[in-house]
């Protein structure tokens, strides 16, 4: 009978072991199911950021749209004699400004290119640089705009244009924003023009320069030893698009002609300055010195600096 009674035990404790491999092989395939989950979180993540930079890139280049467009149209519709043409660029008249950026008056036709407008157009005077004709074309020296351009592909771009006086410089600042599926990119520049007039030291005449060309600021003449004069200047190009080339020093006095026909050829340090020393000065002999700068697309400037005499 006890043999009966073990052997009836060992088929129990066996029948009870039958639904461990179950219960072991619903924990493996939660853990494979989590581990799945997680790759699948991960590589969403990583195929969003993927579309995000794609979109960004996009609303970068619909930025860059934005600040070529205001750059254009500063250049196409500048009125004569005018300094800007920003505040030209909403005023349309068939005759006297045929050129200038209309509103979308059709933005759901397909057969028409809708880059070429500007939006939702305003225009707000700023400062109190001349509270009156701050966006007057002929004067346009403290004024913003604004507008809003859509693509057809859904890339639109937003931007905002300001010139404004400081002390010193003349700003123009453009900021431009581009979206492109919900991914945003924006850009700003901002262009400082040296306000015409001499300098406060009184070291050297007006520069005799036309419109767009390079302004030379704070030209000087200092020296540094006996035998050695460092000239320097700050120098901006108004002219858009182009840029300072060359920064030369050439004796006044064509008879000395202390550096040859080919000037002593300033060298950049930064921040729109130009700088270099001359070795070959004679101590208590009076120099005049002349400082002309050029740009990439011809444009020139020159200055006379006063009379120096190193002891």
């Amino acid at each position: 009978m006890n043999f009966f009674l073990i052997k009836n035990l060992k088929l129990k404790i066996r029948n009870s072991e039958k639904g461990v491999s179950l219960i072991i092989t619903v924990f493996i395939m939660i853990i494979i199911l989590a581990v799945v989950l997680s790759i699948s979180t991960i590589l969403y993540s990583e195929i969003k950021v993927l579309r995000n930079i794609g979109n960004s890139v996009v609303g970068l280049y619909a930025a860059d749209s934005g600040i070529e467009k205001v750059l254009f149209f500063d250049r196409q519709v500048r009125p004569a004699n005018a300094v800007r043409g920003l505040c030209s660029m909403y005023k349309f008249d068939v005759v006297n400004n045929p050129n200038a950026c209309t509103e979308d008056s059709t933005p759901d036709n397909p057969t028409v290119e809708h880059s070429i407008y500007c939006n939702n157009q305003a225009t707000l005077k700023v400062g109190t640089a001349d509270a009156t004709n701050g966006c007057d074309p002929a004067v346009c020296d403290d004024c913003t705009i604004s507008f809003d351009t859509v693509l057809d592909t859904g890339i639109t771009y937003s931007t905002t244009a300001v010139v404004a006086d400081n002390k010193n410089f003349k700003n123009f600042e453009i900021d431009s924003k581009g979206v492109f599926g919900g991914a945003g990119r924006q850009i700003q520049i901002v262009i400082k023009t040296s306000v015409t007039g001499p300098d406060s030291r009184n070291l050297y005449n007006l520069p005799s320069t036309s419109l767009g060309g390079p302004i030379i600021d704070n030209g000087l003449a200092v020296c540094t030893d006996n035998n050695k004069i460092t000239f320097s200047a700050d120098v901006i190009t108004t002219a858009l698009g182009a840029s300072i080339s060359s920064v030369m020093v050439f004796d006044d006095n064509a008879a000395d002609d202390n550096f040859s026909q080919a000037g002593l050829q300033l060298q950049y340090q930064g921040d729109q300055n130009y700088s270099k020393p001359w070795n070959g000065a004679v101590s208590g002999v009076a120099y005049t010195f002349k400082i002309r700068a050029f740009d990439d697309l011809g444009n020139s400037a020159e200055v006379s600096l006063v009379p120096i005499t190193c002891q």
